[in-house]
């Protein structure tokens, strides 16, 4: 077990990714690559855990979700194939994004409570399947040079917290690629912070970083308390 693994596990979680990152894209090719991938498959291992608490939870505090089939669905036998072939069309994935989908797969909270007046929640999604991101991919080469031209190519894994709520809103949350780094920012979600953190983020609100600076209902300080810190 490596030193950054240690610390980690430790519960120095923080530290370790804010130097891990720090690191840029340097990393990757280095003996440290290897640390770095035990730390984020450690933390994606965790954050499986905290989804499926949360997915057994929150029905039992009277929360409805919108599709309540979908809430968490692990990844596919073939998820290393998938990867390859994706990195082999887009380039380096970020190393956070890659562990979440060998460890966690997909998952959405989106739904409501009776007893929560906040409307715009910003219940946790990560939901981007890799046949989804290839047809993306496909699309995007097509619109190149045109008046479509969207730019960098973006793994788009999240509606906005507008579109979560069933409101029309802006760009789904994203991450540029190629990014051969650790992590990476998350384009349009309002804390402009990485990928780790905006999961680290969600479950400090027990799945909902929406509520973050309103008055926060004691079922979601008892939702955190139950949650693994990552």
């Amino acid at each position: 077990m490596g030193k950054l693994l240690t610390d980690y596990l430790d519960g120095h979680q923080v530290r370790v990714w804010t130097e891990l990152t720090s690191m840029g894209t340097d990393l990757r090719g280095t003996d440290g690559w290897s640390e770095a991938v035990e730390v984020a498959r450690a933390t994606m291992r965790r954050v499986r855990t905290n989804v499926e608490r949360l997915a057994e939870l929150l029905p039992a505090t009277g929360y409805r979700f919108t599709e309540p089939t979908d809430v968490f669905s692990p990844p596919p036998p073939d998820i290393a194939e998938q990867l390859t072939k994706l990195e082999g069309q887009v380039g380096p994935i970020p190393l956070a994004l890659r562990c979440w989908y060998e460890e966690v797969g997909r998952v959405d909270l989106t739904g409501g409570h009776p007893d929560w007046e906040l409307e715009l929640t910003d219940a946790l999604v990560v939901d981007a399947p890799i046949e989804f991101v290839l047809d993306d991919r496909a699309d995007w080469e097509s619109d190149r040079g045109t008046e479509w031209d969207r730019g960098t190519f973006t793994i788009d894994f999240a509606p906005d917290l507008r579109h979560k709520a069933g409101i029309s809103g802006g760009p789904p949350y994203s991450l540029a690629v190629p990014n051969p780094g650790v992590d990476g920012l998350v384009l349009w979600e309002p804390h402009q912070t990485t990928f780790v953190n905006y999961l680290r983020t969600s479950f400090r609100f027990g799945g909902f970083p929406g509520w973050e600076g309103h008055t926060v209902p004691e079922v979601i300080r008892e939702l955190a308390g139950k949650l693994l810190p990552i």
